[in-house]
């Protein structure tokens, strides 16, 4: 659900789809406003499981938002994101 003035990850400079055709919808991307968090990945071989710990950014769907949100601005000549 949107926030309350329209933010929403989707809009947001920090957020990365992971379909690079995304459009609009609820599609699902990496929030990149904090460094990647340590997670532990399990992986089954040939019947045994471990664990390994792995870098991952947040996922999030396009309609979440939080308070870090900052708006995408884009730039004039080639439509790439300007930072904040």
């Amino acid at each position: 659900m949107p926030g309350p003035s329209g933010e929403r990850c989707s809009k947001c400079y920090w957020w990365d789809p992971l379909d690079p055709a995304y459009v609009e919808g609820d599609a699902e991307g990496l929030c990149r406003v904090n460094p990647p968090e340590v997670h532990a990945i399990h992986v089954e071989e040939q019947g045994y499981v471990e664990s390994e710990a792995r870098t991952v950014w947040p996922t999030t769907i396009a309609d979440d938002w939080c308070g870090r949100f900052q708006k995408k601005q884009r730039d004039r000549g080639n439509g790439a994101p300007r930072s904040p």
